[in-house]
């Protein structure tokens, strides 16, 4: 059998934090697999990363492919929500500030920039611009946790506030 070391690239682990911030919004009925989520992230992304490197295990696994496993690990995340009644428990939605939550960690994770900045008008119109004290709230606790990381940016005019997933 064989067996190799895989690295990540530098955006392949900043794009691997959001997982820590769903465990931080877990309601205790899915604690136990929001817990496990680090590990399933990491063994779908080395799995994918297997099957478009199949000849050169050397090759730095990468921040795209992280994102793959991350979309494959969303699937089965809004699937364990939706069987929750089969197994007799009552369907509980998440909260509105865990959604939330989830959703800024989401969208941190898919920010465009090359070392993931993400400029807080942008990030509120991606998250269908929510009521600003929950928001604020929500980011304010995210940054003291120290899930995601603000910066402030000079412009023009006044200065832009940038978001992204701690590093």
């Amino acid at each position: 059998m064989f067996t190799s070391i895989v690295r990540l690239m530098p955006a392949s682990l900043r794009t691997f934090a959001w997982a820590a911030g769903f465990v931080l919004v877990a309601s205790l009925t899915l604690g136990g697999f929001y817990r496990k989520l680090p590990s399933h992230l990491a063994r779908l992304a080395l799995i994918l990363h297997a099957l478009w490197n199949p000849t050169d295990p050397t090759v730095p696994l990468t921040g795209e492919t992280m994102r793959r496993a991350i979309d494959l690990l969303d699937y089965y995340r809004v699937h364990i929500h939706r069987s929750l009644p089969l197994i007799g428990q009552r369907e509980r939605l998440p909260t509105a500030d865990a959604s939330l939550a989830e959703r800024i960690l989401y969208y941190l994770a898919r920010a465009d920039d090359p070392d993931r900045w993400l400029g807080r008008s942008r990030l509120l119109v991606a998250l269908g611009r929510p009521e600003q004290s929950a928001a604020n709230d929500l980011i304010d606790g995210l940054v003291s946790k120290g899930v995601i990381e603000t910066r402030v940016v000079r412009t023009g005019g006044r200065p832009a506030t940038h978001y992204r997933l701690a590093q």
